[in-house]
């Protein structure tokens, strides 16, 4: 009876032993490898969340850069509307091809100083005062040129019509306002930029 006892009692000791020697190498050796699996799979899931993102944004560099010269042309076209240079010489040939063009005698009889725009930081104005001789037809024409034609943004600011040599012709006297840009643009056309466009002192 004893010894059966002493038998059921080791092996009761013997089982315990075992729960506990396998709890221990569970919680010693296995648990913290599935803690380590768990990381290391964590990490990876984030890994290819992070390369998906980098995947779309290069795929939208790559879209950006192939409509660059797309861009560039939008760009130099607005640069003709409002240049980074004073472009005085240029503009007022293109005032005189205007009148040629519309049947109009331009004399450009003076350009001011510029100044800082009081609607736009970054613009400065140009006032420029104008002589026209034409038909007011022609007259109309012509300022349909300068306003709507003529890439160079202009202002019209005043109009003194009065008779011409002849009963056909009419004389006017125009302030006109052409302005440029104080902003760095990287048009096409930068590297024959001298006149820089500078709010005078």
């Amino acid at each position: 009876m004893d010894a059966r006892r002493t038998d059921r009692i080791w092996l009761i000791g013997g089982i315990v032993a075992i729960v506990i020697i396998v709890a221990a190498a569970w919680l010693l050796a296995i648990s913290p490898k599935f803690a380590e699996a768990d990381t290391v799979q964590t990490e990876a899931d984030d890994t290819v969340i992070q390369l998906t993102k980098l995947k779309k944004d290069v795929a939208a560099l790559k879209e950006q850069d192939a409509k660059k010269t797309t861009y560039q042309a939008q760009l130099d076209t607005l640069v003709k509307n409002l240049p980074e240079t004073y472009g005085q010489p240029a503009f007022i040939r293109s005032l005189k091809d205007a009148g040629t063009r519309s049947g109009v005698e331009v004399t450009v009889l003076s350009a001011g100083t510029t100044l800082q725009s009081g609607t736009v930081a970054t613009a400065a104005e140009m006032p420029l005062a104008v002589t026209a001789s034409g038909t007011a037809a022609n007259m109309s024409r012509f300022l349909t040129q300068m306003q709507q034609i003529q890439p160079r943004a202009v202002l019209v600011s005043t109009i003194n019509l009065g008779a011409g040599e002849d009963e056909a012709q009419v004389s006017a006297s125009l302030t006109l306002t052409a302005f440029c840009t104080t902003s760095e643009l990287a048009d096409s056309a930068k590297s024959d930029r001298t006149d820089r466009c500078r709010i005078a002192g």
